[in-house]
């Protein structure tokens, strides 16, 4: 997960590929918190 976020932090925030990517994400962060509870 570390790696993941590094990646995202590395990436330039005007590119709309890591943005989607950042999305994405977030989405599937979002889902985990889901499934854990």
């Amino acid at each position: 997960m570390t790696a993941v976020t590094e990646a995202v932090r590395v990436a330039p925030p005007g590119n709309p590929l890591s943005r989607s990517f950042r999305d994405s994400m977030v989405v599937a962060k979002r889902n985990l918190i889901r499934r854990s509870r």
